[in-house]
């Protein structure tokens, strides 16, 4: 079996809703050649799932990180929407994760 797309997860992102994964990947099974991303409130978050034709472009590219890729990849890129405001909520501190626990 040939792998056919990637999914970058951030492990800053406990909080995500399984329903939300699921539909992620349902999404992306329906935009193959696409790179497929959530959506909550007008902000694109993560994960996002790349296509094998992402990761070819992305083994000579020279941009500095996946945000830099995404802006610049003349690939398709979709965005699939989200009741999930974990998609874009960033916890890279303790007190992040304090402050997201604390907001429950």
């Amino acid at each position: 079996m040939k792998i056919s797309s990637w999914a970058v997860v951030l492990g800053d992102q406990p909080h995500l809703q399984t329903e939300t994964l699921r539909k992620l990947l349902g999404f992306s099974a329906q935009n193959p050649e696409a790179i497929c991303q959530p959506v909550f409130g007008g902000r694109a978050g993560h994960p996002v799932i790349l296509p094998r034709t992402a990761l070819v472009e992305l083994k000579g590219s020279t941009a500095a990180t996946l945000k830099d890729f995404l802006k610049l990849t003349p690939l398709p890129r979709v965005q699939c929407p989200v009741v999930d405001a974990g998609v874009s909520l960033d916890l890279d501190t303790p007190e992040d994760y304090k402050r997201m626990i604390v907001s429950r």
